[in-house]
C-alpha cells in the first residue's frame, strides 16, 4: 500500500500529464487549422451578399449591389469595378490558413491587425452583408507578403472582428484601398486605337490642333494644316494626341449636379473610321483640376468614308449605333476628373507639337 506522501507524487505526475497533454491538445487545433479554409461557408454565400463595408483610419463606405449593379453610395451611385468586387469577393472565399498567429492585442500593430476603428494605420476591415444588414463575414486585413510556397499568391496577416486569434492565410485579394476612389470603375471609354481617324482640340481662344490619319494602316498621326515652313516636334506627341480618347481613366466621377464649378477650357472631337464620333467638354476648376463631360454620336458619312478601307477591325453600322448608346447611358448625367498627366496633355498648344524656330 503507498504511502501518502507517495499518493502525493503519483497525483502531480498525473496532473503534469493531464496538463500536457491539454496543452498539446490546445496546439494540435491550431496546427490542425493549417491549409483549411478561413471561411469555409463562405463560397455558398456569395450571391447573398449585398453590401461590402470596408473601413479603415476611423472611417468607413459602403459598395452596395442592386438593379444597377455594384455601386458606391457616397459616390453619387456611380458604378463600382466590378471585376474587382469579383475579385474580392472570391478571393475571401478562398483564404486558407497557414497557422494561428498571436493572441495578444500589444502585438496586434505589428502585423497590422488592430481594429481599424482606432484610426490606426496598415489595418483595414472588410465586412459582408446580407439583404436584411447581416453580417457574413468581418475580418480584418493587415500586412501582406508574396507567398513562399505559391509566388501567384500572397500571404495575409489577418483577424476575424471580435475574435482575439489573429491568422497568417493563403490567398489572392485585390489592392484593398482605404478611399472611395480605390473601388471606383475608373474605366471612361475604351476603343481599338486602330479606328481612330482624327482627333480636334479647340481651345477656349479659338486655337486647333489636329491629328489624323488617311488610313487605318497608317501608323502616325499628322498635323493637319501644318503651318508654312514648320516641322514636327516629333511623331509620338501627334500619336499621342490622336489616341487621347482610345484609353481614358478618371480619377474621379460626380453626377452633374454635384460637380465642381468650372470654367470651360477646351473642346475635343475624335472620329472613328467607321462613324463613331465622340465629343469631350473639359472646364478648368479652382484647383486647376480638368473636369469633362462626353457624348457619342454616329456619322454616317464618316462611316461611309470608311467603308473604302477593308480593316477587320472596323465596325458595321449596326455595330457602332450599339455602341452609340451603350457609351451614352454610361456617360449621361456625369462629370469626370482627368488624371494630371492627362489634363496635361489636353493643355498643350500648336508650338508644342512643333519644333522650334531658330533665332534670327
Amino acid at each position: 500500500m503507498l504511502k501518502p506522501r507517495h499518493l502525493l507524487v503519483v497525483f502531480l505526475l498525473a496532473l503534469g500529464f493531464v496538463i500536457t497533454a491539454l496543452v498539446l491538445a490546445g496546439n494540435q487545433t491550431s496546427e490542425q487549422g493549417a491549409g483549411a479554409p478561413l471561411f469555409p461557408k463562405l463560397l455558398g454565400r456569395l450571391n447573398d451578399v449585398t453590401r461590402v463595408t470596408i473601413s479603415a483610419a476611423g472611417k468607413s463606405f459602403n459598395i452596395e449591389n442592386s438593379e444597377l449593379g455594384w455601386h458606391i453610395p457616397l459616390q453619387d451611385n456611380y458604378r463600382a469595378d466590378a471585376n474587382k468586387m469579383h475579385k474580392l469577393l472570391v478571393g475571401l472565399s478562398g483564404l486558407k490558413r497557414i497557422e494561428a498567429k498571436t493572441r495578444k492585442p500589444s502585438l496586434y500593430q505589428a502585423i497590422g491587425v488592430r481594429d481599424p476603428a482606432a484610426g490606426v494605420p496598415n489595418s483595414k476591415a472588410i465586412t459582408l452583408s446580407d439583404k436584411a444588414g447581416t453580417p457574413l463575414l468581418r475580418l480584418i486585413v493587415g500586412l501582406n507578403r508574396p507567398a513562399r510556397a505559391d509566388p501567384s499568391s500572397e500571404e495575409y496577416y489577418v483577424r476575424r472582428v471580435g475574435d482575439p486569434q489573429s491568422w497568417l492565410v493563403e490567398g489572392v485579394l485585390p489592392q484593398v484601398g482605404s478611399h472611395v476612389s480605390d473601388w471606383l470603375d475608373k474605366k471612361i471609354v475604351m476603343i481599338d486605337a486602330s479606328r481612330l481617324q482624327q482627333t480636334v482640340v479647340t481651345h477656349a481662344d479659338g486655337e486647333v490642333v489636329t491629328a489624323y490619319r488617311e488610313a487605318p494602316k497608317d501608323r502616325n498621326f499628322s498635323y493637319r494644316e501644318l503651318p508654312e515652313g514648320r516641322q514636327l516636334a516629333d511623331e509620338w506627341r501627334m500619336n499621342d494626341l490622336g489616341r487621347f480618347i482610345a484609353d481614358l481613366d478618371s480619377q474621379g466621377v460626380y453626377a452633374k449636379a454635384n460637380a465642381p464649378a468650372a470654367d470651360a477650357m477646351l473642346e475635343v472631337q475624335s472620329q472613328t473610321f467607321d462613324g463613331l464620333l465622340i465629343k469631350l467638354r473639359a472646364s478648368q476648376a479652382k484647383d486647376q483640376g480638368v473636369y469633362v463631360e462626353l457624348a457619342a454620336a454616329y456619322d454616317g458619312q464618316l462611316a461611309n468614308t470608311g467603308n473604302v478601307f477593308k480593316d477587320d477591325n472596323l465596325k458595321s453600322a449596326d455595330q457602332v449605333h450599339a455602341e452609340v448608346e451603350q457609351l451614352n447611358r454610361r456617360w449621361q448625367g456625369w462629370v469626370y476628373k482627368l488624371p494630371k498627366f492627362k489634363a496635361d496633355y489636353l493643355r498643350k498648344r500648336q508650338a508644342d507639337f512643333l519644333k522650334k524656330q531658330p533665332a534670327n
